[in-house]
């Protein structure tokens, strides 16, 4: 028995474009050769390492490596303080650093 009507409701077929799927991408295999493509590559490491550019470098590696996660750093000292603050019974807007 075919279980996909059970799914829920979601379809398990793309209406508009499907983005899964690149219409393009064998055009674009068609129209570069791998020394070409090699070429591009080199360039931008050359361009990254002998000028110093930042954003040749930035897209060498994110092609090469994948995309990097933003990380975010969050700093809990303070509310970690006024809950320690509060078990000592005094109130968060009383404290003295």
């Amino acid at each position: 028995m075919d279980k996909r009507k059970n799914n829920g409701g979601n379809s398990t077929k793309s209406t508009g474009v499907d983005k899964r799927k690149n219409p393009y991408k064998q055009a674009i295999e068609n129209a570069i050769t791998d020394e070409e493509l090699e070429a591009v590559i080199k360039m931008l490491y050359t361009k990254s390492v002998t000028d110093k550019d930042v954003n040749a470098a930035k897209e060498l590696l994110n092609r090469c490596l994948g995309k990097s996660l933003d990380t975010k750093e969050i700093n809990h000292s303070g509310a970690i303080q006024n809950i320690l603050n509060l078990g000592n019974g005094i109130k968060p807007d009383k404290t003295t650093t």
